[in-house]
């Protein structure tokens, strides 16, 4: 029934409950059946339940906030905005509020809002107290004291549990003890006032000092003060009796400059102060007067630089014990002053004399002035030209070397020359023919030094020249050179000629024999005529000889050190040399055996008549021989093994076995000797052997257990038994009783004898260990006990 509307419904939401409507549709005019629609509208759930507000230190480490409901939202707004499901964690940097908001969602309905406020307190500053608390020992002691709100006391700067009562310092122990105090406002703490209790030790004033030295000048530079004893305590007062010492109250330094001569006794006094008792303590001073220096001196100035040492010119009472000094270039004895004048430079310079302070007397100083004069040397250098005149002739001209020195005097010797001795003048016509010697002295003068020069001057009679020379003849062309023997008196300048073929020097008539062609040759020197001589000239012959060739020789080697066989031809005599200079003949011949334990080069020569020929080297090899090569000792193998011979060397390049073989191994499975020969690439070879022993039996080796070294040569040793040739790798370890290792060997060969560290080991028992390849190919270990009998 009822009457139905084209319009859909809208359901009402206003109140909580199920509405129910029905729905048809129409075909061709015939309404279908209704369906029903279910609309159901579900309550509101109320807001989650919060805590509120929540309160945090500034700085506090925040936790996410909570609620209690379903599907919580949060929101920082208290409408609109999304919602997150993830709890926020407040903020603690900043102080003041924050307003964060939560609902809750049931059957799909969100609830209202509900309201969480964070509210974040500032931290309180910490508290004031005063620090340091300063006690003296064992002096009853307050509690501390700070102002602050909740205060609470504690023995560490962090951590630690706070408390409400103030502590009361202890006295009884001098030192620093650190308490620290905090205060809590709006449930925040403060950072901690920490404050220095300290406990004084109570003690006694030290006053002792002395002065060091207790006797001073009253012109000293420093002024004296007192040197304190360990410990010594501050703040007192230095006072002195009697009256004339002015000195510091304060630190019992001394005044010199206002101080009067004496002696004085300084009294330092410290009143008792604090946990300080008072004391004095009293030390004598003496000031003595000063002494007083003299320091003038004076040097006679100007001295020439080769005068004698200057002594210095002092005043009366010079005060002696100081140092004399100069500037660089004077040599001046520290000590005396005295001037080396000799080992000076010229010059001028200030001298300074400096007196150390010693005992009263002050240090001080003065100077002086000197001046050296370098000495000169006369210009005295002369000469005459010509210097060589013919007794005819004009006098010569002098010629002095610039800045030449006036006031000498000319000399000359032997007697016969007509010189003026104040000029030097010659007069040629009043003079006879020779070879003077002319000298010009020139004397000292001030500063200036004597000096003589002397040249030679000759005056030749009128004579006809001397021209008689000759050679040494024959000559070979391997001399060199030929010179010609001059006549006494032989007059020279004049000219050297011969013929072709010959090499000849026109000046000295010196032959180059090996340039020049064997044969006969006239030389001859002309003189050309002269203003003392008329021309003039002579011959003299030379025979030239062929140098001959040098000996053909053969090169020769040996192995080893031993006698070579050398040999040489050539169709004179030769000479056998041993260095390039020709000087230590050895042998003459054409062979020459000699021993020789390294290679040597020969020099040979073929002499020819009395010419020989240039050297010819002959080169004496000694070729090292090689090491036999090692084949190995003497050993065994066992029936069917075979064992591989290795004659390998570097050196070798070629190998010759008994059997043939060139190869540098072969494998040997027989009894024998076997020999190898081998050889260098200089054909030097060496040869060694080995017998090999082919064994049926060869059963393992073995070890006893028990052993004597009595030194009775019956079982005296440990080790292997047996067949020891076929053993590798071989180690043997023996231990005692502790595991410590008393013999230990990797050669089969070797045994124990029983010591132990340079000592004979007493009756024991031992446990080995061996281990070994057998026949080379099978790894075995044996081990066991052993005893040690006497």
């Amino acid at each position: 029934g009822g009457i139905s509307s084209a319009t859909a419904p809208t359901p009402v939401t206003t109140a909580p409950g199920n509405t129910i409507y029905y729905v048809s549709q129409t075909i061709t005019g015939c309404e279908s059946p209704r369906a029903a629609i279910t609309v159901t509208v579900n309550p509101n759930p109320a807001a989650p339940t919060v805590t509120s507000p929540v309160i945090y230190c500034q700085n506090a480490t925040a936790i996410p906030l909570t609620a209690t409901g379903s599907n919580l939202l949060w929101y920082t707004v208290a409408s609109g905005g999304i919602g997150s499901a993830t709890a926020p964690v407040p903020l603690t940097t900043a102080t003041g509020n924050t307003i964060y908001y939560v609902s809750q969602t049931v059957t799909g309905c969100e609830s209202p809002r509900a309201t969480i406020t964070v509210t974040v307190n500032p931290n309180p500053v910490a508290p004031n107290a005063a620090s340091p608390v300063t006690y003296c020992q064992n002096i009853v002691s307050a509690p501390l004291t700070a102002t602050g709100t909740n205060l609470l006391w504690y023995t560490a700067a962090t951590g630690g549990t706070g408390l409400s009562v103030a502590p009361v310092p202890s006295t009884a122990t001098p030192g620093n003890t650190f308490f620290y105090v905090s205060q809590t406002v709006n449930g925040c703490e403060s950072p901690r006032r920490g404050i220095t209790v300290t406990i004084n030790a109570a003690s006694t004033a030290v006053s002792n000092f002395k002065y060091n030295p207790d006797t001073v000048c009253i012109n000293a530079i420093n002024s004296p003060g007192p040197a304190y004893a360990l410990g010594f305590t501050n703040g007192g007062t230095f006072t002195a009796t009697p009256a004339g010492l002015s000195i510091n109250p304060n630190n019992g330094n001394i005044i010199l400059t206002s101080s009067i001569i004496g002696t004085y006794n300084v009294t330092y006094t410290y009143n008792t102060t604090g946990c300080v008792t008072g004391s004095s303590y009293s030390s004598p001073i003496t000031i003595l007067p000063g002494v007083p220096t003299v320091t003038i001196f004076s040097y006679s100035s100007p001295v020439c630089k080769n005068a004698p040492n200057v002594t210095p010119a002092t005043k009366t009472g010079f005060t002696t014990g100081g140092n004399f000094s100069s500037s660089l270039g004077l040599a001046i004895n520290s000590g005396t002053g005295v001037i080396d004048i000799s080992n000076s430079l010229p010059g001028t310079y200030q001298v300074t004399y400096n007196l150390r302070a010693a005992g009263c007397r002050l240090a001080t100083s003065n100077f002086s002035f000197i001046t050296i004069v370098d000495t000169t040397s006369p210009v005295t250098g002369f000469s005459y030209s010509p210097d060589n005149i013919c007794i005819s002739g004009n006098n010569p001209t002098m010629v002095r070397a610039t800045g030449f020195t006036t006031g000498g005097i000319f000399s000359a010797t032997p007697a016969g020359l007509s010189i003026n001795s104040s000029t030097g003048n010659i007069s040629i016509g009043l003079s006879v023919p020779g070879v003077y010697i002319i000298t010009y002295n020139v004397p000292s003068f001030l500063c200036r030094l004597a000096d003589s020069s002397s040249t030679t001057f000759t005056i030749k009679a009128y004579a006809s020249p001397i021209t008689d020379f000759s050679y040494f003849s024959p000559v070979c062309k391997g001399d060199g050179t030929a010179t010609p023997v001059p006549a006494a008196d032989f007059s020279t300048g004049g000219i050297f000629s011969s013929t072709t073929g010959l090499l000849i020097d026109q000046a000295t008539g010196i032959i180059d024999l090996t340039q020049s062609i064997a044969g006969n040759y006239v030389i001859k020197y002309d003189v050309a005529q002269g203003v003392c001589n008329p021309a003039g000239s002579d011959t003299a012959s030379i025979n030239i000889l062929s140098q001959p060739a040098s000996p053909t020789v053969t090169a020769a080697s040996i192995c080893g050190a031993g006698t070579i066989n050398l040999t040489a031809s050539a169709l004179g005599t030769i000479s056998w040399y041993t260095e390039p200079a020709l000087v230590n003949l050895v042998n003459v011949g054409n062979s020459f055996n000699t021993f020789l334990n390294a290679s040597t080069a020969f020099y040979l020569t073929n002499t020819v008549g009395t010419c020989a020929s240039g050297a010819a080297i002959l080169n004496a090899v000694v070729n090292p021989k090689p090491n036999p090569p090692f084949l190995g000792n003497d050993t065994a193998i066992c029936s069917g093994d075979k064992l591989i011979l290795n004659a390998y060397g570097a050196d070798y390049n070629n190998y010759l076995w008994q059997d043939g073989s060139i190869q540098p191994t072969i494998t040997v499975s027989n009894s024998g000797n076997y020999k190898v020969t081998v050889s260098t690439g200089t054909n030097c070879g060496a040869s060694s052997s080995i017998n090999i022993n082919v064994l049926d039996n060869c059963d393992d080796i073995s070890f006893p257990t028990a052993f004597s070294p009595n030194g009775d040569s019956r079982n005296d040793k440990f080790g292997p038994l047996g067949n020891l040739f076929i053993v590798k790798n071989y180690s043997l370890k023996v231990f005692n009783r502790y595991g410590e290792i008393v013999f230990s060997s990797s050669n089969p060969y070797e045994k124990w004898d029983g010591t132990y560290r340079g000592k004979q080991s007493g009756v024991n028992n031992y446990v080995w260990v061996a281990s070994y390849l057998y026949r080379s190919r099978v790894a075995k270990i044996q081990k066991g006990n052993l005893t040690l009998v006497k």
